[in-house]
């Protein structure tokens, strides 16, 4: 406040004792200039609008109602020096206008989400069931699944269906609880590994792969006993295409096919029509279908027959099943 002029006017009648004291009068300027908030609206959307939006922003908000405040920002930041243009009735204006709208609403607060972390499973698992993902705002969570070749989700239950990884989204797109609002969280991914055991071979299915290359073939033999034939066909291009097999000859009848050394290639198991000296006949093997390779299984009277085929102990080599007819 500057003080323009004090006029003190004293006077003392010591004789009579009267003390007559006029008056201190104080003459002031005016106070600082109220400004006009209207004008300052449209000041800073001309001015500061395209930098700090058109709600004001928590930067700008510091001027509310603090002219000096502007004017030291105008002066010392490199970015406003464009807008020393403008008056101090100007920078009042503004200040007016940014304390007529108060302070900015606070933003969202923010969330996390707790997501365990997922163990790898076996395929023959079949499902697992997993615990709730939880946000730290006790909103809830969505779970979803990315990856739907290899696993499915229904409510807590993911159910396997493939070798491979299995990933879930867990989400939490944000709301209010009570009077606080709370912001989206940020997306955890949960990925486990399902392990598949490994395929069985056809020809250990029951199949007939002559090459091991897992596919199937059709054998045929010819009825003709005299000159018994045998061929192979498999599927390709969409057409059975035949190719011939060595056969072992009118005196053996072929009894079964089946993996017995465990390679992944099918075996030819034929049993002798002639009887031996022991009125026995002879179960033989050409192993891959090979002659080269032909031993003899066992000798048996003529009554057992080769019934079926399998892999009775779980060794991954073929069992044969004989039967007394």
């Amino acid at each position: 406040m500057k003080v323009t002029s004090i006029i003190v006017n004293f006077r003392a009648w010591l004789n009579t004792g009267a003390v007559l004291v006029c008056f201190v009068l104080l003459s002031t300027s005016a106070a600082a200039q109220v400004g006009n908030a209207t004008a300052g609206k449209t000041l800073y959307q001309q001015n500061c609008q395209s930098c700090h939006g058109s709600t004001p922003d928590g930067r700008v908000m510091l001027g509310a109602g603090k002219p000096d405040v502007i004017s030291s920002a105008i002066g010392g930041v490199s970015q406003m020096l464009f807008l020393s243009f403008l008056t101090p009735t100007n920078i009042n204006d503004i200040a007016a206008y940014l304390a007529s709208i108060g302070p900015p609403a606070p933003g969202p607060t923010a969330q996390t989400i707790s997501f365990p972390i997922l163990a790898s499973q076996s395929l023959t698992t079949g499902a697992i069931t997993i615990s709730t993902p939880i946000a730290t705002s006790g909103l809830p969570v969505s779970l979803a699944i990315t990856t739907p070749a290899t696993c499915s989700l229904a409510g807590n239950t993911i159910t396997l269906w493939l070798g491979g990884t299995c990933s879930i989204s867990a989400n939490q797109a944000g709301g209010q609880v009570g009077s606080v609002v709370y912001a989206a969280a940020t997306q955890v991914i949960r990925s486990f590994v399902i392990s598949a055991p490994l395929p069985v071979a056809l020809s250990k299915r029951g199949g007939i792969d002559i090459t091991g290359a897992g596919k199937s073939s059709i054998l045929l033999r010819s009825t003709n006993l005299q000159n018994p034939q045998m061929q192979a066909g498999q599927l390709t291009g969409g057409q059975l295409v035949f190719s011939s097999v060595l056969d072992p000859g009118p005196d053996y009848a072929l009894t079964a096919i089946a993996d017995l050394n465990g390679n992944g290639k099918s075996d030819l198991i034929f049993q002798t029509i002639v009887l031996d000296s022991l009125q026995k006949t002879t179960v033989n093997v050409w192993p891959d279908f090979f002659s080269a390779g032909q031993a003899i299984i066992r000798a048996v009277k003529p009554a057992w027959i080769v019934q079926a085929v399998g892999d009775l102990d779980g060794d991954g080599l073929g069992d044969l099943v004989f039967r007394w007819t």
